[in-house]
């Protein structure tokens, strides 16, 4: 497992706080208006997952760092609160295996996909958003050593905050970060479900 998790992603919060703390409004930031909206947003992060059974409290985890997506399209309904459907989810890199708490050479890959709906409220004059949508996920391990797995639907549910910067009448780039949570039960061992987290560093891109 990726030692030190909440450090890296404390690390991220600093250079989050960096950025949006030298923004400040200009001529450029203007309201988001009633109209189509649309903001793909992807970047590294880390992931973890643990298969714990029910009945016997075993425990299997998955962990690593990888790259994360998110896409939300919809509509602007007041000025500045966008509602929309969303689809999110990320990949890890060789995520590090353990049994028991107990580190395990083997080779394997942990991802998710999940599909959802979602507001986003944006503060102005200052472009930053809050984002949060509730949905359902399917997880999918598999590896080498290990045999291929994908996870009845469960729920999930991601949440980002960001700064974005005007660069034309109708576009936006920024910076975020962004965390979610998924649960999902197993489809081969009916005891196990599925539960872990997720934080990231995003780049974003909006139209409006």
């Amino acid at each position: 497992m990726v030692r030190n998790p909440f450090h890296r992603f404390s690390a991220l919060c600093v250079v989050f706080v960096l950025v949006a703390a030298v923004a400040v409004p200009s001529w450029a930031q203007r309201s988001h208006e009633a109209d189509f909206y649309a903001r793909l947003a992807i970047g590294p992060g880390y992931a973890e997952s643990a298969a714990n059974s029910i009945d016997t409290g075993e425990q299997f985890e998955l962990a690593g760092e990888g790259v994360d997506f998110s896409l939300a399209v919809g509509g602007i309904t007041v000025p500045n609160l966008a509602v929309h459907v969303n689809m999110w989810g990320w990949t890890t890199f060789s995520p590090d295996p353990k049994y028991e708490h107990t580190s395990l050479n083997l080779g394997t890959s942990l991802n998710l996909l999940a599909y959802g709906a979602g507001i986003t409220y944006i503060w102005m004059p200052y472009n930053l958003y809050f984002s949060v949508a509730p949905g359902f996920a399917v997880l999918r391990t598999k590896g080498p050593d290990l045999s291929s797995e994908t996870s009845d639907r469960g729920f999930a549910w991601e949440g980002s905050i960001g700064k974005e910067w005007w660069f034309s009448e109708t576009a936006a780039w920024g910076v975020a970060i962004g965390a979610g949570w998924h649960s999902a039960r197993s489809p081969n061992i009916t005891d196990r479900k599925w539960k872990g987290w997720n934080a990231s560093l995003r780049l974003s891109l909006t139209s409006n």
